[in-house]
């Protein structure tokens, strides 16, 4: 079942006339006031979410030119190649040696219980 939606569309109102216009215009071209109601919706609700995404990009180059200031200030530039790292895997133990070192250096402290 279809809801009614019934509007008003003001020739006073300059975005209304105007509005007013482009529908006047689209039914002569043959379309439906229901059809062009339903895309002018879908268009709107995709441009707000192209806006969104616009402002997230914005913000994400913002970060991005903060993070190219911190290297700038570091020595790094453009042509400056960085070492990436693999993280270290969780399976890799550590030598017998470096144990026993810490256990030399460390000191008694508070237990927590």
């Amino acid at each position: 079942m279809s809801d009614v939606i019934s509007f008003r569309l003001n020739k006073d109102n300059p975005r209304e006339a105007r509005a007013l216009n482009i529908l006047i215009r689209w039914k002569f071209e043959g379309h439906n006031t229901r059809y062009i109601v339903t895309e002018a919706l879908l268009l709107l609700d995709d441009s707000k979410k192209n806006e969104l995404k616009v402002v997230m990009l914005a913000e994400l180059n913002e970060k991005l030119i903060h993070v190219n200031q911190i290297f700038n200030q570091f020595g790094f530039d453009k042509n400056t190649e960085l070492l990436v790292i693999d993280p270290p895997a969780a399976d890799i133990k550590l030598s017998d040696g470096f144990i026993k070192a810490v256990r030399e250096a460390a000191r008694t402290g508070i237990n927590l219980e």
